[in-house]
């Protein structure tokens, strides 16, 4: 039964490294280039998820933002490459609710 635990705590490990670190981190030097203008009208009832550079292949890559259905109660908090002391890390979009934050989604 231990032997079983600790395979899939190797497994959990082995998988985490694999994607980059927890919460998707990803080791980078270089900061990502500022994101292109976007004009964003409001849409009745839904969220926009903005777009954010991505590495791809040693390269930087463009992903649109997108429309999400609003979910009551909740704040939209878009993703973010921060800065992590001599490297950067992507901190994934996440919703949070109104009254972490204050004021809903755009």
């Amino acid at each position: 039964m231990a032997t079983a635990k600790l395979r899939l705590l190797a497994l959990l490990f082995s998988l985490t490294l694999a994607c980059g670190g927890p919460r998707g981190g990803v080791r980078l030097v270089a900061a990502p280039p500022p994101p292109p203008p976007a004009q964003v009208q409001p849409r009745p009832g839904h969220v926009y998820v903005a777009g954010h550079w991505d590495l791809v292949d040693d390269a930087w890559s463009w992903r649109e933002g997108y429309w999400v259905p609003q979910r009551p109660g909740f704040s939209w908090v878009d993703g973010e490459w921060i800065d992590a002391g001599g490297y950067w890390r992507w901190r994934a979009g996440h919703w949070v609710p109104q009254s972490d934050r204050g004021s809903p989604g755009l």
